[in-house]
């Protein structure tokens, strides 16, 4: 003789089952007095379903003693999902795992730490404990930093900056004396462009020869200059004069005197 089912009646009839309680397929439990949430296999899906209109799908739980709210789908707003604490994802060796965004036709998607407290920055971190991390985007990638910069890091270390002065676009290199250096690749081999030497206020070294279009300018003195006037003609202009001209036949032509300390050969 077993107890299979007890009601009871001091608990408004309660109904304890001695073991298990088995639906068949599209066989529902249901709650609320207007069948609001729906528990049910239809023989190739389980579901969970609030069927009243923009009621939420709340999992609650006890942590430490303490009730908490796990996790929120607000129906009113397409399921949106409100998690009290942090998510992860399942540990794969093979990287099959992860957390996975879908939007609709031409809907933006946005992943964003939204700061709903009253105390200091939250900030946020996305980070790879081991190997690389990729962004790829079909389209453009854009870095917007409202506070105007964009730090660059190894270890911990700033060793660069991208920044926003005055609306003026600075590249910055934070390690004292360490250089600036512009490389590329020409026919294969690796090549350094242009070093900024950090040690010697920034003295340009180039790899290669320089092309100017006209004329290389004294800084904060616009009137003295050297350069090209025109094709094969060397011109240098000192406090707005042109002092000395080359002309594609090699003639020269001094403004004013010419003073020889050593001797003049034929």
């Amino acid at each position: 003789t077993i107890t299979a089912l007890t009601l009871d009646m001091s608990a408004g009839g309660s109904a304890f089952f001695s073991h298990d309680i088995v639906l068949v397929d599209n066989g529902k439990v249901t709650f609320g007095g207007g069948a609001d949430l729906q528990i049910y296999h239809d023989g190739s899906h389980n579901y969970i379903d609030a069927t009243t209109t923009d009621q939420d799908i709340i999992f609650k739980g006890t942590d430490g003693g303490s009730d908490i709210t796990a996790l929120t789908l607000d129906m009113s707003s397409a399921g949106h999902a409100t998690f009290n604490s942090g998510i992860t994802a399942k540990t794969s060796t093979a990287g099959d795992y992860g957390l996975t965004l879908n939007t609709g036709n031409g809907d933006n998607m946005k992943l964003s730490v939204a700061d709903t407290g009253t105390g200091s920055a939250a900030h946020g971190t996305l980070s790879v404990s081991d190997g690389n991390l990729i962004v790829d985007a079909s389209g453009d990638i854009a870095l917007d930093a409202d506070g105007g910069d964009i730090y660059l890091k190894d270890g911990g270390t700033e060793f660069g900056r991208l920044s926003n002065v005055s609306s003026d676009f600075v590249i910055y290199s934070a390690i004292s004396d360490q250089d600036m250096i512009f490389k590329g690749n020409d026919g294969g081999s690796d090549i350094t462009v242009l070093t900024l030497d950090m040690s010697d206020a920034g003295t340009a070294i180039f790899g290669h020869h320089v092309s100017i279009p006209d004329y290389v300018t004294h800084y904060n003195d616009a009137s003295t200059r050297f350069g090209f006037s025109g094709s094969g003609t060397y011109v240098v202009n000192t406090s707005g004069t042109t002092a000395l001209t080359i002309d594609n036949s090699q003639n020269a032509t001094f403004a004013g005197d010419v003073t020889v300390t050593g001797d003049v050969t034929d």
